[in-house]
């Protein structure tokens, strides 16, 4: 459940999602349908601590240079995919909030609402159809480190640059993740949509 509502919170429009990649195999090298691809990486494969990081993660940094079943080949397209990893430091309340939203919903059936008083079925949806946005900003909030394709202000030994979602921004808008990630990628200049003004010509 938390693995389904995590995918569901990073699909988008801007970017081609691929959930849990395992190594390069999972990540194609191509222009897929013209889209760059979003490598959400599993929280039990990869996380990361504090919001300064030093070392790209092995996972990570294989994936972005290398491609194919066996992983021998270099990626041609290391500039289309950008990851996001989850904060070591939130995971375990991250797995609590969709625990507590599981009990909740398991309270909110019919049976089990009609052994509680008329005040406590209104209390249990109440805070049932509150858990589902409190999740989804759980997952916002625990998710926001994003690596993307950088050489300049890349971390030492990559050429990958890292920055981190503030805590705040990641519960502005809850149930859209990717939406987060375009912002961040925008602010750094690191992708533009068709509505931002094109880089001005050298003079």
């Amino acid at each position: 459940m938390l693995n389904d509502r995590i995918k569901s919170i990073f699909n988008g429009p801007v970017f081609e999602m691929i959930p849990f990649p395992g190594g390069p195999y999972d990540v194609p090298d191509d222009v897929g349908d013209g889209r760059p691809r979003l490598a959400v990486m599993s929280y039990d494969a990869v996380t990361v601590g504090g919001a300064s990081v030093d070392v790209v993660p092995e996972l990570v940094g294989r994936i972005h240079q290398r491609k194919g079943s066996d992983g021998s080949a270099f990626r041609a397209m290391r500039n289309n995919v950008v990851f996001v990893v989850a904060d070591e430091s939130r995971v375990e309340e991250m797995r609590g909030m969709m625990a507590r939203r599981l009990a909740l919903q398991e309270l909110k059936k019919p049976e089990r609402l009609a052994q509680l008083a008329d005040h406590q079925q209104a209390k249990v949806r109440e805070l049932e159809a509150r858990s589902e946005s409190e999740v989804a900003v759980a997952i916002q909030q625990t998710y926001r480190h994003v690596f993307y394709p950088s050489r300049l202000g890349a971390v030492e030994g990559s050429e990958i640059g890292h920055t981190a979602v503030e805590i705040s921004s990641a519960a502005e808008k809850p149930g859209s993740g990717q939406q987060q990630v375009v912002r961040g990628m925008r602010d750094l200049s690191k992708l533009r949509l068709s509505e931002d003004e094109p880089d001005n010509p050298a003079c």
